[in-house]
């Protein structure tokens, strides 16, 4: 997920400093053996096209870094760490000047938060048990859908709060999305969706393809 959404956001924005950060980072500083290809890899911060790796987690560092531009803009730096949903919400009431994640750009949101420029288009990836094999024949999301329609309430899909995911499971007009008739189950965030389904409470997940596929792998690694 650093190298992809490095590359894109270097690819739309050429000149901006881009600096990424947590576990994947900081995991391949350096040049490394990938398991997954079983290849060598080089550094992730060459290959993410970054400018900086804030090492570890970057609960310190990060902040750091934005008191830097905040003083650089002559402005007071204030973080509010809240749910994802509330996070366009609460710049829209002017409790927040920046909103800082990947967000869907919707027609709502747009009558009270202006976007940047949109730098990724997130597909949307359906997670399900290892010994689930419903899907083993679908080769499109047609035949996914298909068989996504035929489930009921009785039926949980976990998703994470405001995001794309939720509004596909539940309906969206503003996107075409129908919806499926399966109970919706909101998360604040996609990891604990899928640790949910790992413990039998749900029967899918559904979330943005780049977090999904790191999730699943890292959970499989434990496995």
């Amino acid at each position: 997920a650093t190298i992809v959404y490095g590359n894109l956001i270097r690819h739309t924005y050429k000149d901006v400093p881009v600096i990424i950060g947590g576990i994947e980072a900081s995991l391949r500083r350096l040049a490394h053996y990938d398991y997954w290809s079983n290849s060598f890899k080089h550094s992730v911060l060459l290959d993410s096209q970054a400018d900086m790796i804030s090492y570890g987690m970057g609960e310190h560092s990060i902040v750091e870094i934005a008191d830097a531009l905040a003083k650089k803009l002559g402005k007071e730096l204030v973080i509010q760490n809240m749910d994802f949903d509330a996070v366009c919400l609460s710049v829209g009431q002017q409790k927040c000047d920046i909103a800082m994640a990947g967000l869907t750009i919707k027609e709502d949101r747009k009558e009270y938060v202006n976007f940047s420029d949109p730098y990724y288009n997130a597909a949307q990836k359906i997670i399900v048990p290892a010994d689930n094999t419903e899907f083993d024949s679908c080769s499109d999301a047609a035949s996914i859908e298909a068989i996504l329609k035929e489930k009921d309430a009785s039926v949980k899909v976990g998703v994470q709060n405001g995001t794309t995911g939720q509004f596909y499971c539940e309906g969206d007009a503003d996107w075409g999305f129908d919806g499926f008739k399966m109970e919706t189950i909101g998360y604040k965030n996609g990891s604990l969706a899928v640790q949910d389904l790992v413990n039998g409470n749900i029967s899918y997940v559904v979330i943005d393809s780049a977090p999904a596929t790191c999730i699943s792998e890292a959970i499989n690694k434990l496995q």
